[in-house]
């Protein structure tokens, strides 16, 4: 799970990304309201955040993504976010990736927040 955040006029939104081996789905956050924004089977890289962090990020997927191994996708994500740390204040310089093989249902995970 990714998520983004935005305060503006003391409202707090948030958009989050759920994914699994071969599946995503996207939502926003609103106070207790939540929107399904999007979901998919396709294997890519989803990129959320502003303008300049998403050019950073697709600048890093498009010089090192070689259709590789998850280790590779995870290896290229881990470099996009350092990237964009260093050239942003809006991404922050700690994160954490965790790695798994196993497929998970997504809906399961997302539980009462996401698309069915």
């Amino acid at each position: 799970m990714g998520e983004v955040t935005s305060l503006e006029a003391g409202l707090l939104r948030k958009r989050r990304v759920y994914a699994s081996a071969g599946s995503y789905a996207i939502i926003d956050l609103e106070g207790e309201r939540t929107t399904p924004r999007g979901r998919g089977r396709a294997a890519s890289f989803v990129v959320l955040g502003n303008e300049r962090t998403k050019a950073i990020a697709n600048r890093c997927i498009q010089e090192m993504w070689r259709d590789g191994t998850l280790k590779d996708a995870v290896e290229v994500i881990v470099k996009a976010m350092e990237a964009a740390s260093r050239a942003t204040a809006s991404v922050s310089k700690s994160f954490i990736i965790v790695r798994t093989d196993r497929r998970v249902d997504l809906r399961r995970v997302m539980g009462d927040q996401g698309p069915g």
